[in-house]
């Protein structure tokens, strides 16, 4: 059974929120567990029933906007890791915010987690709009 638009949204919109509540709230190991277990099942039955669906328009316009997310998204996700390696500004904001954040987490590990999500919004971005972009070109 293939996923809509609106539930793929929905479940997006509902992970973000899962993930900030998770990331301001103290929550226990095993909730923790259970909710990125539920992210990898639903990114894994999406992206496979993409794939299934029988509609060849919709299933070039996602393969197009993959290719273009991994070949565009990643690389700009690196060049802004290098901005901000040689930008001390950047990494003050970094430093603070990993600093305000009650997680307990050592810095370098808030850090990092703040680098995760920042790759993978540009890449979703990246999506969108490669999406947006090649739908448009066959109108």
């Amino acid at each position: 059974m293939p996923s809509s638009t609106y539930s793929q949204i929905s479940v997006f919109v509902a992970v973000c929120i899962g993930v900030a509540f998770f990331f301001v709230f103290e929550v226990s190991f095993v909730a923790d567990i259970i909710f990125s277990a539920l992210c990898i099942l639903w990114a894994g039955w999406v992206f496979f029933s993409i794939f299934r669906d029988q509609d060849e328009l919709k299933w070039a316009s996602v393969r197009y906007a993959l290719a273009t997310a991994s070949s565009v998204g990643v690389p700009l996700s690196l060049a802004f890791v290098m901005l901000m390696v040689t930008m001390p500004a950047l990494q003050n904001v970094v430093s603070s915010v990993a600093a305000m954040s009650g997680s307990g987490l050592p810095l370098s590990a808030v850090g990092f987690g703040l680098g995760v999500t920042f790759a993978m919004i540009v890449m979703s971005a990246v999506f969108v709009i490669s999406h947006s972009f090649w739908w448009v070109s066959r109108r």
